[in-house]
C-alpha cells in the first residue's frame, strides 16, 4: 500500500484512509480525552484532516520515514498523538502537556493503557498489543516478581498490602516495585 502511495497511486491512497482512517481520528480523540483538552467535533475533523495533508507533504515524507520496526498502525498513532499535541498548542495556544518527567510515569502510562477498556471504533489493536507486551515481560519474571508485579501495576495493590499479603519485608517490596518499573520501561524501550 505504502508503495503504491509514494508513486502518486490514488487507489492505494484510498485504501490507506479507509484501512486507517478511523484508527487516526480515534488516535486523535484518545489524545484529547487522555490530556483532558476541550476541542469541538469541528476540530476534531480539522486535526484528522490536517493530518492527512501532513502526511502527503515533502513527498510523503512522515510516511517515508517508517521503518517497520512496529506496526503501521502503532506507527500512524504516534505520529497523530504528537501532531495533535502540537496542534492544539498552536491552535487554540493552550499550554502543551509536560512530558513525562519521571520513570515512574512513563511505566504508569503504558500500565493505564492496559487497563482502559475503550475500545477503537473498529479495533482493539493498540490494548492487544500493549497486553501482549505486559504478558511477554511478565513471562521473563520469576514468581515473586510476578505476584509483586500483578498486585502493584494490575490489580493496583498499595505497597503496604501487598507486605500484608506476602508477608515481605517493606524494604524488599518497595525495591522490587521500583525495579519492576525500571525493568518493564527498559523492557518497552527495547522492543
Amino acid at each position: 500500500m505504502l508503495h503504491g502511495i509514494f508513486h502518486y497511486d490514488n487507489k492505494a491512497w484510498e485504501r490507506f484512509i479507509n484501512t486507517y482512517g478511523r484508527l487516526i481520528y480515534y488516535s486523535i480523540y484518545k489524545t484529547a480525552f487522555r490530556k483532558r483538552i476541550k476541542i469541538t467535533e469541528h476540530d476534531l475533523e480539522d486535526i484528522h484532516q490536517d493530518f492527512l495533508l501532513s502526511l502527503l507533504e515533502k513527498d510523503f515524507k512522515k510516511l517515508r520515514s517508517f521503518r517497520f520496526e512496529c506496526s503501521l498502525k502503532t506507527y500512524l498513532t504516534i505520529l497523530a498523538t504528537r501532531f495533535t499535541l502540537i496542534w492544539v498548542n498552536k491552535t487554540i495556544n493552550k499550554p502543551q502537556p509536560k512530558p513525562l518527567s519521571t520513570e515512574y510515569e512513563k511505566v504508569q502510562n503504558i500500565i493505564e493503557s492496559v487497563r482502559d477498556t475503550r475500545l477503537a471504533p473498529d479495533e482493539n489493536f493498540e490494548e492487544k498489543e500493549i497486553e501482549e507486551l505486559i504478558q511477554k515481560f511478565i513471562k521473563r519474571l520469576d514468581q515473586l516478581n510476578k505476584d509483586i508485579f500483578t498486585l502493584h501495576f494490575i490489580e493496583e495493590k498499595t505497597a503496604k498490602e501487598i507486605i500484608s499479603l506476602k508477608g515481605l519485608p517493606r524494604a524488599t517490596v518497595y525495591r522490587k516495585i521500583n525495579n519492576l518499573r525500571t525493568d518493564l520501561l527498559n523492557f518497552y524501550r527495547s522492543l
